[in-house]
C-alpha cells in the first residue's frame, strides 16, 4: 500500500484546453406526497415529495469567453425528454 493516500495530478503540461464550456440548470416542481407508507422490506426512507422536472436552461460559452448562441430556455412538460 502506498504511504500517501492522496493522489495529485502533477503533469500540467499534458492538460488540454477546453474549447467550450456548457452550463445547464434544471428546475422542478416539488409535489407533496399525501399517501405514502414506508415499506421496511425495501427501504427506511419515507418519501414526502416528488420532484417533477418543469424546465431547463443552458448556455454554451466559447473559447473567447462569449456566448456562442443565446441561452436556451425551455418551460413545459417532458422537460427531461426535451433536453
Amino acid at each position: 500500500m502506498p504511504e500517501n493516500k492522496w493522489l495529485e495530478f502533477e503533469n500540467f503540461k499534458f492538460n488540454l484546453p477546453v474549447p467550450y464550456t456548457i452550463y445547464a440548470d434544471f428546475e422542478s416542481l416539488i409535489v407533496k406526497i399525501n399517501s405514502s407508507t414506508p415499506d421496511p422490506e425495501r427501504s427506511f426512507t419515507v418519501p414526502i415529495a416528488n420532484h417533477i422536472p418543469c424546465g431547463y436552461a443552458y448556455v454554451v460559452i466559447g473559447p473567447d469567453g462569449n456566448f456562442k448562441n443565446p441561452p436556451a430556455v425551455y418551460r413545459g412538460e417532458n422537460a427531461v425528454d426535451h433536453f
